[in-house]
């Protein structure tokens, strides 16, 4: 990322993703999609999407209680 001024607001700076952190994100969700692969392919899809629901509610509560 960098900083760069912010157009609207002289005193404000934005936070940008540079070309190199757009590449990294498109490594970072194909490599997150290939082991999310592997694993439905061991428990099955059933279980995997059981497991991401699982994940949601303990996300959604952590929100919700700041934990």
């Amino acid at each position: 990322v960098v900083r760069v001024p912010d157009p609207t607001d002289r005193r404000a700076k934005l936070v940008v993703r540079t070309e190199r952190g757009w590449a990294v994100e498109t490594i970072a969700r194909a490599t997150v999609r290939a082991v999310e692969l592997e694993w439905e392919t061991e428990v099955g899809s059933e279980r995997m999407r059981q497991f991401r629901e699982t994940l949601e509610q303990i996300a959604a509560a952590v929100g919700r209680e700041g934990l």
